[in-house]
Formats: C-alpha cells, sequence, structure tokens
C-alpha cells in the first residue's frame, strides 16, 4: 500500500447501489445535489477504473436505485494506493481511499442509458 499525496489530478469512480442511503435521495431527485458539499463519513474508497465501478459496485441495484459517481481529485490530496495490498482476488479493483471526512462537492448529472453519472470533485 502506497500513501501520501496524489502527485498529478485524478478521475475516478464510486459505484453506488442505492443512492438513498449515500446521499438521502432517491436517483430521481440525484439533481438536487448540485452545488452542495457534502462530507461522507469513513474512508472513501474509489476506483480508478469506471468498468469496475459499474460492473461490481452498482449492481444489484438496491432501494433508492443505484448511481455512478465520477469524481475529480485535484493534485495534493492525501491518499492510499490499495492496488497491491489485501485479497489478491480484489487486487484488480485498483483502489484508491481517501481519508474520512472528505469534502466532495457535485455537479451535473448526466445519464449513460439508464445509469446516472453525477460528476464531484473533491475540494479542499
Amino acid at each position: 500500500m502506497l500513501s501520501g499525496e496524489l502527485s498529478r489530478d485524478v478521475i475516478a469512480w464510486r459505484g453506488i447501489r442505492s443512492a438513498s442511503n449515500a446521499f438521502g435521495v432517491p436517483t430521481g431527485e440525484l439533481s438536487s445535489l448540485a452545488g452542495q458539499t457534502l462530507r461522507p463519513r469513513g474512508l472513501l474508497a474509489v476506483t480508478v477504473r469506471r468498468a469496475i465501478a459499474v460492473d461490481q459496485f452498482t449492481v444489484p441495484p438496491l432501494s433508492g436505485g443505484p448511481v455512478l459517481v465520477e469524481l475529480r481529485i485535484p493534485a495534493g490530496t492525501p491518499a492510499a494506493w490499495i492496488s497491491l495490498a489485501g485479497a489478491p482476488a480484489l487486487r484488480g479493483q485498483h483502489e484508491l481511499l481517501l481519508r474520512s471526512r472528505t469534502r466532495l462537492e457535485f455537479g451535473e448529472l448526466t445519464y449513460d442509458d439508464d445509469l446516472p453519472i453525477l460528476s464531484a470533485e473533491v475540494v479542499n
């Protein structure tokens, strides 16, 4: 595991099975998050591979519906690269951990077929 500050901007992805559980609104109301800043509790696990986020973390969908978060993480953000640590079967998840209470500012909502994609940025 490597930890420190990111040396460059990174685009990462977080698949969520239940928008209601994660953000307090169902998928039909995700656009109401635009411009809001939230601090999720606990470590924030993301992947640098979009397909991993979609295929492994948005299905099966739960109550409130799935959402894919596209997260811009600026250079200088503290993070831990987990890809080489942990169970060998999970190393392909290309996981990056952000510290607890990382501030996320939400932007626009788009769709890929029926899957909502919520853009967000780590802000200091």
